[in-house]
């Protein structure tokens, strides 16, 4: 029912948003993007990518002993495209990666959802600080109004985080009532003890969690920077700081699952901030359509691309061994 109610607010805005804004100076903005800045903001989601890829393969890595980057990164692009075509909190991407890589690297399901569950808690963990260090600086750098409004209201999220975990840490009850009602419980059981064993060994490896650190924060860190230079090319500054800020505020609404690869969500969001800076509306939506442009659906096609590439190349490989064979 809350997801429904969501969902007829957000088209709302979306009318509302259409209603007000002017879609020819919005395209003429976006067709002002010169080809070099469109090549920068191209490689350096690539560059997200392949750093993505990394950060996947040194853990398949910690967890069955060997890895492959090649399978990796078309393991991510597989996810990707599913993370696509699900709503916000994407579990139909994590799903098509654990199948992936149990295929792929002779490994069970369970250790399959541990490595999932891994790369989720590090990538999560690096956005939430820098999500939390947003927030803080976002709101000193408008009126005091919307800043209380914006900080009762993450108030109560966090509040609402904090107790949920505080109750499952405490009821142990509701992971006996699982292991006697559902046989595959212990399964689940299992998989969240390899879990924590490897959160433990990673925690206490010096070598691993600063790599993990660094390669957390360097993934997140370029998303900023892709903002910064579709600012430049529209001769405005902000300074880097907002554009963290406003970058992963924005990041942090589309996780609400609403429409599939959050396609608007992240959009209205990041002009709803971009107006407190007094940005017309739309140059703000064109601002915010290179962004996701580049970091959702240019990757979409890279990662097609590699997709019908590793088809092509078994195809060939397949052919190859018939003709052996005869």
């Amino acid at each position: 029912m809350a997801k429904k109610i969501l969902l007829v607010l957000f088209i709302l805005g979306l009318l509302v948003l259409g209603l007000n804004m002017d879609f020819q100076m919005t395209m003429e903005y976006i067709k002002s993007i010169r080809l070099s800045d469109a090549l920068i903001l191209g490689l350096m989601q690539i560059m997200t990518m392949i750093l993505i890829a990394i950060q996947w393969n040194s853990i398949i890595r910690l967890v069955s002993g060997e890895g492959n980057f090649a399978k990796t990164f078309i393991m991510n692009s597989y996810g990707n495209v599913v993370d696509g075509i699900t709503p916000g909190a994407k579990v139909g991407g994590e799903i098509s990666r654990a199948y992936y890589i149990k295929n792929n690297f002779n490994i069970t399901y369970e250790s399959s959802a541990v490595i999932v569950g891994l790369q989720k808690t590090i990538s999560i963990a690096s956005f939430v600080l820098l999500y939390v260090l947003s927030i803080l600086y976002f709101v000193m750098a408008i009126d005091s109004y919307i800043r209380n409004k914006i900080l009762f209201i993450h108030g109560i999220i966090f509040l609402g985080i904090f107790l949920f975990v505080c109750i499952l840490r405490k009821n142990e009850k509701i992971l006996d009532i699982l292991v006697k009602k559902f046989k595959c419980a212990n399964n689940i059981l299992k998989t969240l003890e390899d879990y924590k064993g490897y959160i433990v060994q990673i925690w206490g490896n010096k070598y691993d969690l600063l790599s993990q650190i660094i390669l957390g924060f360097l993934i997140w860190i370029l998303y900023p920077i892709k903002m910064y230079v579709i600012m430049r090319a529209f001769n405005m500054d902000l300074g880097f700081p907002l554009l963290i800020s406003i970058t992963y505020i924005s990041y942090m609404a589309a996780m609400i699952p609403l429409l599939p690869g959050s396609v608007g969500s992240f959009e209205s969001a990041m002009v709803y901030l971009l107006s407190f800076k007094n940005i017309l509306m739309s140059k703000s939506f064109a601002i915010s359509f290179i962004f996701r442009f580049f970091t959702f659906w240019f990757e979409m096609l890279v990662s097609l691309l590699f997709i019908g590439l590793e088809k092509f190349i078994l195809f060939l490989r397949r052919k190859d061994i018939d003709k052996i064979k005869t």
